[in-house]
């Protein structure tokens, strides 16, 4: 088991110790996948593709092991649309002109998202949700957030 993985693990022990909310595990979480290179079809902190960081999260958080596509994080879990007060597990999608979601990035807080993809040259990025929004501007940006006790 790598340093980072170890680090990734100490933190969520010691969150569901102190029973914080799933949103604030999940908040704390996602951090951690800065700097991780991405690999398509993984999910770990050591290398993760976009929905692989969202499902590895979550299922820290959840204590599952469900591993989803973008597009179905979009269609089947992320299914309520997310306003500007709303303090849930949130994500921001990048549909295509078909409704597919072809990128997601997990919500950390009000405008930063955790950011794993082909187009991070060193690996996963915490950015506000302005630069995903030039990144990745040939798509059509969805903001979600998590549907009631989908994941537990």
């Amino acid at each position: 088991m790598t340093k980072r993985m170890q680090a990734y693990i100490q933190t969520a022990r010691s969150l569901q110790e102190e029973l914080a909310r799933p949103k604030d595990q999940y908040a704390m979480l996602l951090p951690h996948f800065v700097d991780t290179p991405y690999r398509h079809g993984e999910e770990s902190i050591d290398v993760s593709d976009c929905s692989g960081s969202v499902c590895a999260v979550l299922n820290t958080v959840y204590n599952r092991q469900i591993r989803v596509r973008a597009d179905d994080l979009y269609k089947y879990y992320f299914t309520k649309p997310l306003y500007k007060d709303t303090d849930d597990i949130a994500a921001v999608f990048f549909v295509d002109t078909q409704d597919k979601a072809v990128h997601v990035a997990g919500r950390i807080c009000a405008n930063e998202y955790m950011n794993v993809s082909s187009v991070e040259k060193a690996g996963g990025r915490i950015r506000t949700l302005e630069s995903l929004l030039y990144m990745y501007s040939d798509y059509k940006p969805v903001l979600r957030i998590l549907q009631d006790g989908i994941w537990q």
